[in-house]
């Protein structure tokens, strides 16, 4: 909801989804966040390890390439791997992962 309710036009849509509040402010570096915790999300979903996560990431070359230039590192990958090992983590402590 956070990233797409961003303006009054859409509060239908929000409220369609059940949400009653005002649109959420566009903030770049929570959005980054999201998004990554979002990345992060799909690979458990299918069931991709985290070598694998290292690997796909590395392949968007022009992505790296803007995050270096703009960030002296390339974040979104360490955002969406440090969201896949907190994720990872969390699963084991669940009770349903219990065994």
């Amino acid at each position: 909801m956070e990233l797409t309710y961003t303006s009054n036009d859409l509060s239908s849509y929000a409220r369609d989804l059940g949400y009653d509040g005002p649109p959420f402010r566009w903030n770049p570096a929570r959005r980054q966040l999201l998004r990554a915790e979002l990345d992060a999300a799909y690979f458990h979903l299918y069931g991709i390890d985290r070598d694998d996560v290292d690997y796909i990431m590395e392949t968007f070359k022009v992505l790296r390439q803007k995050d270096e230039a703009a960030h002296g590192e390339y974040r979104t990958k360490r955002l969406i791997l440090e969201q896949y090992d907190s994720q990872k983590t969390a699963s084991m402590r669940s009770p349903s992962h219990a065994g």
